[in-house]
């Protein structure tokens, strides 16, 4: 499978340094990334055994039971008062809990992001420097892309398609799975067709909250199969381009990308 990644000219580093970024989701264009709405951390289940195990702590604690009232009784008499102090605690630690728990996913995971197609217009215009870039066709059975190969002190996890919804997901923390937490974005999203790789990555040291240093890894030449360049790239470029794929030693077929004169369509010639 061929998967394909849009490029600015700018970055035609990705040829010449052999190395890719996989970016923090902090640092991604969509303001949702790895955020769904969680609006219950610890469910009603949960508070009712919480609940239990604290009126069973004190009944045994404070002799109760040498008082004669029984467990039932004791239960009876003070379970909603006690349901009442743990949602308490629940909701005042809810916030402090999600900000930290969004900082891990946020800084201790890295996407690459590439799409199934190669001609897509808005691609070539949001990504690649309105048709002046390129795009690189990528292999994605090479082991570069394999799940749990570890790879410069990453791992990759989960690799897929993204799944385009018109409403956020909205769960709790016991329906928290990755596939809502790393494949799910708005319909805005669809025409990117997207396919996502997910690493775990190591912060840096000391890493500040809204700083997310650039993760580059060395992928091998060999994974590198086709090079898109785009309609309104220059000459130039193309032949840096070129340059860039003969001295990296990509055997890889390489295609201009054209204005259709009869349609809204982008339409590809090799000459490579």
């Amino acid at each position: 499978m061929l998967l394909y990644k849009y490029l600015s000219p700018e970055r035609l580093d990705v040829l010449k340094n052999k190395k890719i970024r996989f970016t923090q989701p902090g640092d991604l264009n969509d303001p949702f990334e790895f955020e769904p709405y969680i609006h219950e951390i610890v469910g009603e289940k949960d508070v009712k055994k919480i609940v239990m195990s604290k009126l069973h702590q004190d009944y045994v604690t404070h002799n109760v039971w040498a008082k004669g009232m029984p467990f039932d009784a004791f239960v009876l008499v003070n379970f909603k008062s006690y349901k009442e102090f743990v949602l308490k605690v629940r909701d005042s630690g809810k916030e402090v809990f999600l900000n930290r728990m969004f900082f891990f996913f946020k800084h201790f995971f890295a996407v690459l992001s590439l799409s199934k197609i190669f001609d897509n217009k808005l691609m070539w215009s949001h990504y690649a420097n309105s048709g002046k870039g390129f795009a690189i066709g990528f292999d994605a059975d090479s082991d570069f892309f394999r799940e749990n190969v570890k790879i410069e002190n990453s791992r990759l996890v989960k690799s897929g398609c993204v799944d385009y919804t018109s409403s956020r997901p909205n769960i709790s923390m016991d329906e928290l799975e990755l596939a809502n937490l790393l494949f799910k974005k708005s319909h805005d999203w669809s025409y990117e067709q997207e396919y996502r790789f997910v690493k775990i990555i190591e912060p840096d040291k000391n890493e500040p909250e809204d700083c997310y240093p650039i993760k580059l890894f060395s992928y091998p030449v060999e994974c590198v199969k086709e090079i898109y360049i785009g309609p309104k790239a220059t000459p130039q470029f193309t032949e840096d381009v070129l340059r860039a794929l003969n001295e990296g030693g990509f055997d890889a077929k390489v295609f201009k990308m054209r204005v259709s004169k009869t349609e809204y369509r982008l339409l590809e010639e090799r000459i490579r």
